[in-house]
Parts: C-alpha cells; structure tokens; sequence
C-alpha cells in the first residue's frame, strides 16, 4: 500500500503545496507549487480595493460610502449603470456589488468602457484617476492624490 502526504503551506505569496514521503519512504516530488486563489486578474485591482475599503470584504452590513458608493471597489450607481450598459451580460442588480467578485466585474467593464488607448489612458495611474472621478478622472486634478495612494500599492 503506497500513501503519500502533501503539506499546504500558507505564506504572503499563497498556498505552496510539498511533497513528502510517502510510506515506503520513497520521495514525491511530483508537486508543484499551487497558484495562490485570488479574484484579482491585476495588482491595479487590488490596490484600488486597498484604498477603496482597506480591503475589506461586505460581511452582513453592506460597506456604504459617504457619497453612497457600496461594496469593497465603493462602486457607485452610475459607475454601475455605465458598466451594464457597457457589458449587458454582468446583468444583476445594484446592491451585488457587495460582492468583491461582482465589484470586479464592474470595475473590468468600466476600465475596458473609458480607461482605453483613444481616450488617451496608458497607465495605473490614469486608470485609477478614472476610477476615482470618473470617464474623465484622468484629467483632474482633484484624482491625483488617490491615483499616487493606489499607484504606491503597485
């Protein structure tokens, strides 16, 4: 009879699953290492969640912003209409973007809608300007301070 063990180990960068002996002693050193789980496609995503909710996910009580933006992204109702009209296929109503997964596609669909080349968005920095205020975000002013806190997340 041959059993084998695998050990998880957690650390900053993920899960790594080892290799160790199995009962005849012989070595298993099939095992790679296992890609952390993370909703995340870009560290631009999870830097804006950073900043956004300090990265805090919607437990029970709905994560409100004082301008009335929810969620862990803090998406707003015209942020979220824009996204839908945008990529009709998220579908869904306001209040899912409580959820990080569902906030994500949101912010996806909004950055692929104004954060693009013709517009004029080459960089995190304008992307998280757009984010932050809006289709034009990256030409205001008032968007530099949260684009330099999300870019020093980089």
């Amino acid at each position: 009879m041959k059993l084998s063990t695998t050990l998880i180990v957690f650390g900053l960068g993920g899960a790594t699953a080892l290799g160790l002996q199995n009962l005849e002693g012989q070595s298993e050193s099939a095992f790679e290492p296992v890609r952390p789980v993370t909703p995340y496609e870009s560290p631009l995503e999870r830097a804006i969640h950073l900043v956004e909710s300090s990265g805090r996910l919607t437990a029970g009580e709905p994560l409100i912003g004082s301008y009335g933006e929810r969620g862990p992204m803090q998406v707003t109702y015209d942020c979220w209409k824009d996204a839908l009209e945008h990529d009709p296929s998220i579908g869904g109503t306001y209040d899912m973007v409580d959820d990080l997964q569902y906030s994500l596609h949101i912010f996806r669909a909004y950055m692929d809608r104004y954060a693009t080349q013709r517009r004029g968005v080459y960089n995190d920095f304008q992307r998280a300007a757009i984010w932050n205020g809006g289709p034009r975000g990256h030409h205001k002013e008032a968007t530099r301070k949260y684009s330099e806190r999300v870019v020093s997340l980089l």
